[in-house]
């Protein structure tokens, strides 16, 4: 029996259809050549299969036969060859010797009929998985010097991207040498095993610090053919990485949570890079009670990414309807800062003390949000649960921005908590707000205003500043709250919306009135700003945790740090603690509410007592009949309903100003079995 490919060769030539005779001609100003032209004709190799009518197995038999729009045209003849051309033209004026040797094989492979194409086309599509993982076999990985299990071994193997190794060492103090990249490149194009690079590093009082390295210019290399990331040998001075646990080599210290770069060797020497998290957890194998490895066998949490599919239940969503506007959106991100974080280890929270805050939920990766539908927008992403883990705030020793006032707060309530443990260093563990959190970020308007600013007609924006200074009129003829000096839509720029604060919400509110002007809704600027982890997690979930610096909460007077985030001047002082590999509910630890003066009770006891109010409210009201109160009572009942993981506003609105208590033995055991956190 023909198989649908042979099928539709046939049907192909029975109809005199064949491509490059008949078929319609693609604008003359399109080169096959340019490394472009593949994705430019997508679309119309789709109208082609489309206007020609075929169906079934002849269909079936083009779409398999192409694979895919843009890789069905190195089955055309003459225009596949000149894309295979263009390819290897596009690798060979880059220098990517690795994109060379695909390219050009395939063009040789391509020389062969039908059986050649097949082959040629299968080596191409498998270039983008070769990038990936072609860097584990690129070195000389020894066992014996590599592997962390080795006895009393100082080495362990991590991986880097080649940008991570470079801003770990010191700058390069001339050009990089081009003898030395084109040694490496040769090498590699003829499969000669290159050396490890590695990392020499020391550590003391949880902090760790590069003081030697090798690899600079293979990083370059590796850089240079695309090549993301790479396998490094990290030595230490002092850590044994596979007898963590030994009683004998155990570190009798904190383990390291940062890493630093190294400080320059020479005179004329500079060092750009930032301090990382630090890589390795400990112990250098994260097992649970039973022995095993733990869930994932990661000891590293993956944050960022694409924008999630939403629908009429994602809980970001301002109304349900608008998920098909989030999903048909186009938003372009630069290649974020921060990928990886750390999991936290149970002996940096058993039996310590902890303070809860609240944070939104938006991204953390320091990634750009580049362009929306094609419009260019240039805000940053520098917010959210895992603030603290950026670069920037791991070498200034920040873990947490909010305004001042809330900061003061925070730094008596830690002193407070610090009561409940004698082990020094409080533990902030901040939760996640509702979906709609982000709107009081400033990376919300940051995208909206540059938005609008490009896409509203002169008209529409006379409008929206007139609703923006006036407030919006309501049912009853009073106005909402208005902005009376905004500067106008034109002339907002991006330090004028940061010292708005919460009245960012008026601008994003009216914008979102005018959504049918072109304007994004409230609905897409949350899905482009919010962690993708986040869009639907409930209120109170627990991402991240950070000890406190005692000297910040412990004196008389309380010391507030200076932030760099875009939304909150103030910042709490401390270090990473790591975060949880899936969120977990601050309700599940059950804080302490209230402080020294006003009495302090455990939270899930005193929302029950006040529930129990509610519900004796309601019962009076309902006696007397009156249908507003009624109303008022039920309302007030709804705000202490907690189900199905979502909690009622006056449950939420009771520890927005904090909790505190101390991680007990039991609530980290049960936190290790259930995979949150490692052992």
């Amino acid at each position: 029996m023909a198989t649908p490919q042979e099928l539709a060769r046939s049907e192909l030539q029975k109809r005199s259809t064949y491509v490059g005779q008949d078929m319609k001609p693609f604008e003359s100003t399109v080169n096959p050549f340019n490394p472009n032209f593949r994705a430019s004709v997508g679309s119309k190799m789709r109208e082609f299969i489309d206007d020609f009518g075929f169906s079934g197995g002849y269909k079936q038999g083009l779409e398999n036969l192409s694979d895919a729009t843009e890789f069905s045209l190195d089955f055309i003849p003459g225009v596949g060859d000149a894309v295979g051309v263009g390819d290897l033209r596009q690798s060979i004026s880059s220098g990517d010797r690795l994109g060379m040797g695909i390219d050009g094989a395939a063009v040789a492979l391509g020389t062969i009929p039908i059986a050649g194409d097949v082959l040629a086309k299968g080596l191409k599509k498998g270039e983008s998985a070769l990038r990936n993982f072609a860097s584990k076999d690129l070195f000389e990985l020894n066992p014996e010097v590599t592997n962390a299990d080795t006895f009393k071994s100082r080495n362990t193997l991590i991986t880097l991207t080649p940008d991570e190794f470079l801003n770990l060492s010191p700058d390069l103090m001339q050009k990089p040498d081009p003898k030395r990249l084109g040694f490496i490149e040769d090498a590699i194009a003829k499969g000669k095993k290159l050396d490890a690079p590695f990392l020499y590093m020391t550590d003391k009082d949880g902090v760790a610090k590069v003081t030697g390295h090798e690899g600079r210019h293979r990083a370059l290399a590796l850089k240079k053919m695309g090549i993301n990331e790479m396998p490094v040998i990290l030595k230490s001075d002092r850590i044994r990485w596979g007898q963590q646990d030994s009683r004998f080599d155990k570190l009798n210290d904190k383990w390291p949570t940062t890493l630093e770069p190294q400080d320059p060797v020479f005179f004329g020497h500079t060092q750009t890079g930032k301090a990382i998290p630090f890589p390795v957890p400990s112990p250098i194998k994260a097992r649970n009670k039973t022995g095993g490895v733990m869930s994932g066998g990661s000891a590293l949490r993956n944050i960022g990414g694409d924008i999630p599919v939403t629908n009429k239940e994602t809980q970001l969503l301002k109304r349900p309807n608008d998920f098909a506007g989030v999903n048909s959106m186009k938003v372009k991100y630069s290649k974020p800062e921060l990928t990886q974080v750390p999991i936290a280890r149970a002996e940096d929270l058993i039996d310590r003390a902890y303070m809860t805050g609240i944070t939104d939920t938006s991204r953390s990766g320091l990634e750009i949000v580049e362009e929306v539908n094609g419009i260019p927008i240039n805000a940053k992403m520098r917010g959210g649960a895992y603030w603290g883990y950026q670069p920037e705030q791991i070498e200034k020793k920040q873990a947490f921005a909010s305004a001042e006032g809330a900061i003061a707060g925070q730094l008596n309530r830690a002193n407070l908590a610090q009561k409940y443990s004698d082990r020094e260093g409080v533990v902030f563990v901040p939760h996640g707000m509702v979906g709609s959190s982000p709107d009081f970020a400033t990376m919300s308007v940051d995208v909206a205003v540059p938005y609008a600013k490009q896409v509203l007609s002169n008209s529409d924006k006379k409008f929206v500043d007139k609703q923006i200074r006036e407030g919006k009129k309501k049912k009853d003829g009073k106005y909402t709250a208005g902005i009376k000096d905004w500067v106008g839509i034109d002339n907002a720029s991006e330090e004028y919306l940061a010292s708005l604060g919460g009245k960012r919400k008026i601008v994003l509110n009216t914008l979102d009135d005018y959504r049918y002007s072109g304007a994004l809704d409230l609905s897409q600027v949350r899905a482009i700003v919010t962690d993708p982890d986040q869009f639907d997690q409930a209120w109170g979930s627990v991402n991240a945790f950070y000890e406190l610096d005692p000297k910040t909460y412990m004196e008389k007077s309380r010391v507030q740090g200076i932030s760099s985030h875009p939304s909150y001047a103030a910042a709490l002082g401390g270090r990473t603690l790591g975060v949880a590999a899936k969120p977990f509910n601050i309700i599940e630890v059950n804080p302490n509410m209230g402080t020294a003066l006003s009495g302090e009770v455990p939270f899930l006891e005193e929302m029950s007592r006040r529930r129990v109010l509610a519900q004796d409210r309601l019962a009076r009201e309902q006696a007397i009949g009156d249908k507003k109160a009624i109303g008022k009572a039920q309302s007030a009942l709804r705000g202490y309903d907690l189900q199905n993981g979502k909690a009622g506003s006056s449950i939420q609105g009771a520890l927005k100003a904090g909790g505190h208590g101390v991680f007990t033995r039991d609530e980290i055991d049960d936190l290790i079995r259930r995979g949150i956190i490692l052992p």
